[in-house]
């Protein structure tokens, strides 16, 4: 977010070759943005998958104890 801010204004400013570079300086933002998105909907699926493993196990669980009986 930052370092869209500092090329923006460096656009703003009117050099033109500050212009020519930020063009490339977007593009791998952009690219850094995504990945972060990436990494963020990864961590998501991760913890989904998690609690489908926990409540697997519980729902096994469930199931077993009416063979164990009352103690």
């Amino acid at each position: 977010m930052i370092a869209h801010v500092v090329i923006g204004l460096a656009i703003l400013g009117g050099d033109a070759g500050v212009l020519a570079s930020a063009e490339s300086s977007a593009i791998q933002l952009e690219a850094i943005r995504r990945v972060g998105v990436v990494l963020y909907l990864v961590s998501i699926a991760l913890g989904l998958a998690a609690i489908a493993e926990v409540l697997r196990f519980q729902a096994i669980r469930l199931r077993e104890l009416p063979a164990e009986g009352f103690r």
